[in-house]
């Protein structure tokens, strides 16, 4: 069981992050009415995480991979929750941009943020015992 688990969560945070990268488009036109010039880096900063993020999945979380794996989980959801408390002052500040403009992205992030951080922990968790050679 514990398996099929580990499988599934690989599986879900890959597509999660590929998903994520083919998705930016809604986040880059919303952070051209954001009034602060680093929101794009803290952006960029939190699709290339999360995708390093899914592509340690398909190795084997053995050893110093599984700091590496978490650290990747780790600054992927601190840049997603930088680019969240940039774009809720924005939105607090109500000069150009509101809620409803901002709904998609918040959401997508929320959701990867969940999926980074519940994932993660799962498959921390359920990986399989290391078998030395």
């Amino acid at each position: 069981m514990k398996d099929k688990i580990y499988n599934a969560t690989k599986y879900i945070i890959l597509f999660v992050a590929i998903a994520q990268l083919a998705l930016s488009q809604v986040h880059i036109q919303l952070i051209t009415k954001v009034f602060a010039p680093y929101v794009g880096f803290y952006l960029f900063l939190f699709v290339i995480f999360g995708l390093v993020t899914g592509f340690n999945t398909t190795s084997s979380l053995a050893g110093s991979k599984v700091i590496l794996f978490i650290a990747g989980c780790v600054l992927a959801c601190v840049m997603g929750g930088l680019y969240l408390n940039i774009l809720f002052k924005d939105i607090a500040t109500g000069n150009y941009l509101s809620l409803e403009d901002a709904k998609m992205s918040i959401i997508f992030m929320f959701i990867t943020l969940g999926v980074y951080s519940l994932g993660g922990l799962i498959m921390v968790f359920t990986r399989p015992p290391v078998v030395s050679e």
